[in-house]
């Protein structure tokens, strides 16, 4: 009798779509490896037959040949089971479990025996097994995620307290190399921190979590150092903390607006600008942390329009409208006002802010940018008819690459037709969408052409607002199929072809070969990922 173990041995493209196909090589067992299975079997009968034999007394099972603690506990599988040759006996099958692991299941080697005798005892269900059960249960959670145990057993938090608070469950998940894995150190800050717990020392938790790199424990040690109830108070050790955890933690950043808010107004510029600096870092976090930090920053920066030197004016307007396009709270009209001097009277640079600026305020449909845009229209004459754009007008802004992934997934393609009011710099200060493709399409279209447009020279439209009709952009998907063809292109639009496949699971056909030299067509489903998050292989 043949018995076949198969291997995945290498990986070779399929010529037509250069797919990675994998090989498969079928190995035959030898008469060799045949006798040693036929021997294995044995040895496994006549270990259940001495577990039967040595039942009152299984210290002379383990003293058998051959009888390490894999092999008697795949013995307690075939007793339970009644396989292999040996005789169905549960409470045998948990004896011998019981034994290999000698009391030891906190420290025994193979977790996977624990699981075992855990397993046997909750499917024998006796009520004498329950508190075994129970302990077991709570020492694979300590252990680890095994087995669907990975949150705690149930129990009362009084229960779980003095579990961990056990010496030799504390000393387990308290040794070296154990304390740095998240679990045990997880488990191990819970009993620290806990006053009711015997092992409660807030202190070390603190330095525990100061020396990690999770920045809610940094935010959490924080919070413990500025309260001192637990621990000493120390304001500096805290500020440390949250700073490091303000990057990537909004709670952090609530707790140091209270902080940093009085050194704004500091009488030192030093401390003043330090402070600044620290809250315009996160002041663009889409979380509370950062609209709360944009709602204090704001007057300041309104203030600071007013300021003789003009590359502080322009900062602060390029501050303002950023905290205003993310719905920052906060008077609109003295930005407003001062993009209207700038445009009236200011120097290039201020002009070049302000369009950059009020374009995002337009987009975001913000009240009262239309009407400095008018006002600024008015003045140069009325927004001029610039007419159907031609390729030849503009600098390209938009390739294959733009085509957006979210589109590709979507299976979205189609025609986007625009306009674009373009400043007397060339550049656009916002964009119409006048026909639609996809709300992903659109939405490309529309970043792309005011960040990247650039008008070239037309003495006609020298130093006049014009609104101009772009040419179609068409996107196409790729022609990931044979049976469909490429939707044909529009003509004079701007073509963006997708470039990459999203391709189903497929039949490959798989060479396999056999230890006597034949071979044998398989078919088996690939999935193939060509590049970091696009599925399917290259075009050809």
């Amino acid at each position: 009798m043949t018995f076949g173990l198969a291997y995945a041995l290498m990986t070779a493209p399929v010529a037509a779509s250069a797919v990675p196909v994998t090989v498969v090589t079928v190995h035959e067992l030898t008469p060799r490896e045949m006798r040693e299975r036929q021997r294995r079997a044995r040895q496994l009968v006549g270990l259940c037959r001495a577990a039967a034999r040595h039942r009152d007394n299984l210290d002379k099972l383990l003293a058998a040949k051959r009888a390490d603690s894999d092999t008697l506990a795949e013995v307690a599988w075939q007793l339970w089971d009644g396989e292999g040759g040996c005789r169905r006996d549960r409470t045998l099958a948990i004896d011998v479990t019981r034994r290999v692991i000698d009391g030891k299941a906190l420290t025994a080697d193979d977790v996977d025996t624990v699981a075992q005798l855990a397993r046997f005892l909750d499917e024998r269900g006796e009520p004498a097994d329950a508190a075994e059960l129970a302990e077991l249960r709570r020492i694979l959670w300590v252990r680890g995620d095994y087995y669907g145990v990975g949150d705690a057993p149930p129990s009362s938090s009084e229960e779980k307290r003095a579990f961990i608070a056990r010496d030799d469950i504390w000393a387990y998940v308290d040794s070296p190399g154990r304390r740095e894995g998240w679990k045990h150190r997880a488990i191990l800050l819970e009993a620290l921190l806990d006053p009711l717990s015997p092992r409660h020392d807030a202190a070390r938790a603190v330095t525990m979590m100061e020396a990690g790199n999770d920045s809610r424990d940094w935010t959490r040690a924080g919070r413990l150092l500025l309260d001192g109830k637990q621990v000493a108070a120390d304001p500096v050790r805290a500020e440390a903390l949250l700073v490091r955890a303000a990057e990537y933690d909004d709670a952090a950043r609530l707790l140091l607006l209270p902080i940093l808010a009085p050194r704004l107004d500091s009488p030192d510029a030093a401390v003043a600008q330090a402070a600044r600096q620290r809250l315009q870092s996160w002041a663009s976090k889409p979380e509370p942390g950062g609209a709360a930090t944009r709602a204090l920053l704001w007057p300041r920066l309104v203030a600071k329009l007013s300021t003789p030197a003009s590359d502080a004016q322009i900062a602060a307007a390029r501050d303002l409208t950023q905290y205003a396009v993310l719905g920052a709270d906060g008077d609109r009209a003295p930005l407003l006002r001062w993009f209207d001097t700038a445009l009236r009277r200011g120097s290039e640079a201020e002009r070049t802010t302000s369009w950059a600026s009020l374009g995002r305020l337009i987009m975001k449909r913000e009240p009262g940018a239309d009407a400095v845009m008018a006002a600024a229209y008015a003045r140069e004459g009325g927004l001029l008819d610039g007419g159907a754009l031609q390729m030849a007008n503009f600098q390209p802004f938009i390739t294959a690459d733009d085509y957006p992934a979210r589109a590709i997934r979507e299976e979205s393609e189609g025609v986007v037709e625009a306009e674009a009011v373009i400043a007397p710099n060339g550049r656009v200060l916002h964009v119409v969408v006048t026909r639609s493709a996809s709300p992903t399409l659109d939405e490309i279209v529309e970043r792309l052409v005011v960040r990247r447009f650039r008008l070239k020279d037309k003495p006609e439209f020298a130093g006049r607002y014009v609104r101009a009709k772009l040419p179609p952009i068409q996107f196409r998907l790729p022609n990931c199929t044979t049976e469909t063809a490429r939707t044909p292109a529009v003509e004079a639009a701007i073509l963006v072809d997708g470039d990459y496949c999203r391709q189903p699971i497929q039949d490959v056909p798989l060479l396999v070969t056999t230890a006597g030299g034949g071979s044998e067509e398989l078919r088996t489903a690939i999935l193939v990922d060509d590049r970091a998050g696009h599925i399917g292989g290259p075009l050809r």
